[in-house]
């Protein structure tokens, strides 16, 4: 398969690159303190009662904000006890700009209509998680999500706008009417519903070019998109490129590029795959042979789940998010609406828990000397173009896992 790229979209790539390259560089480190101080920092991550700020040293903190309400975009400054790089804070001052505090607004207003019409923890877990992006499971819960294989189903994706793209294709064309609601709905969810991660502003951006080049008439080229959507990345969050969900996400989506041709957004191939014959194991299978010598470098698993058990997570996820969309959109003042979508969330609650803990071969002591061969070795095969392809990149997943098993039990051997 080929593609081609003109000369100032050459430069595009160039530049990308470099800022990847200088992300690498310049990854924050964590701060490293004892005793009473005052920092000053932004914060980047928010997760249950703690927040990550990023100092303006390029140094990492996590603060405990057990009743305070921040929010990532947030200027922080914390007064408190440092223990190594955690902050244990007295004093708390945060400081908003216009469009901030609008997101904030927005964004509370929301959240707390949908707590107060919530009837239960599972599904004020799976509602934050799925139409807030907050992570409100705990630790051991986010764990056994992992090990089942389907913990991407509640982090905001991709695959979650490859929901709402689907829908876009069913909606009669009325003079690209259903173009303009798309773009003002993807805008609406990301930027104000939404304090996003990497995979969310990525599957944002691809499919609002997507969405664009129909409404212009212009040629949609979705591997174009995908560099234009690193780049953009790399300019504004730049210390994302150090962040897995950074590489996890567009290595995905670059798989599912080459797999399904240049004519297919990677949303518009999920969405094509799991209401096809295959009901989402095609790309199950391509994006696993993509991201699994990473997944087991940084996690030191490989959950087999992902194969067992997404089709059936899928749909409830999928219909939850529906559901709760609509919700959304109606502020949650349809009663029937409003039991479904508690209805749903115990069905998932009720399957997850009482699931075993047990769909994963651990693995352990590997490094990126392997990681890149391998990787390299999936996307040569998805680049080329011959029969059978869904086959090999079976055979290649295997032969990753195999590799990947005897490295792990020498590794465990020599120590």
């Amino acid at each position: 398969m080929s593609f081609h790229f003109d000369r100032p979209f050459l430069v595009i790539v160039f530049l990308t690159l470099i800022l990847i390259g200088f992300g690498f560089i310049n990854a924050p480190q964590k701060g490293n303190l004892y005793g009473v101080s005052t920092l000053k920092g932004k914060v980047i991550n928010v997760s249950f009662k703690r927040a990550v700020i990023l100092d303006t040293s390029n140094h990492l903190w996590e603060v405990y904000i057990k009743r305070i309400k921040v929010f990532p975009g947030d200027f922080i400054t914390v007064s408190g006890k440092i223990k190594g790089w955690k902050i244990y804070p007295f004093k708390v001052r945060i400081e908003r700009g216009f469009i901030q505090r609008f997101r904030v607004k927005i964004h509370q207003l929301l959240k707390e209509r949908f707590l107060k019409s919530s009837r239960s923890r599972i599904d004020k877990k799976l509602g934050l998680a799925l139409l807030f992006g907050e992570n409100w499971f705990s630790y051991k819960e986010r764990k056994k999500l992992g090990h089942l294989g389907i913990y991407h189903l509640i982090v905001i994706s991709g695959f979650h706008y490859a929901l709402f793209l689907g829908l876009l294709f069913v909606i009669p064309v009325i003079r690209n009417i259903r173009y303009w609601f798309a773009l003002i709905f993807f805008s609406f969810f990301t930027l104000l519903v939404l304090f996003p991660k990497a995979p969310a502003y990525r599957a944002f951006i691809s499919v609002s070019l997507f969405v664009i080049a129909r409404l212009v008439g212009a040629k949609y080229h979705p591997l174009k998109a995908l560099i234009v959507a690193a780049l953009i990345s790399a300019i504004f969050y730049p210390y994302w490129v150090s962040n897995i969900g950074f590489w996890l996400s567009y290595l995905a989506a670059g798989a599912l590029i080459l797999y399904y041709g240049a004519n297919r957004s990677p949303e518009e191939s999920f969405v094509k795959s799991f209401f096809g014959r295959t009901l989402g194991l095609e790309t199950t299978l391509v994006v696993l042979a993509a991201i699994t010598p990473l997944l087991v470098s940084f996690f030191h698993y490989f959950s087999y789940g992902s194969l067992l058990l997404t089709s059936l997570f899928t749909w409830i996820v999928e219909i939850y998010l529906l559901i709760g969309t609509l919700n959304l959109l109606s502020f949650w003042s349809i009663p029937p609406l409003v039991d479904l979508q508690n209805w749903v969330a115990a069905i998932f609650g009720k399957i997850f828990y009482s699931l075993p803990n047990s769909f994963y071969i651990p693995f352990d002591g590997i490094n990126l000397t392997i990681i890149l061969p391998l990787t390299g070795i999936v996307f040569l095969i998805l680049s080329l173009n011959f029969p059978r392809k869904l086959f090999y990149l079976t055979l290649t997943l295997i032969g990753e896992l195999m590799i990947l098993f005897v490295l792990s039990k020498l590794h465990l051997e020599v120590s």
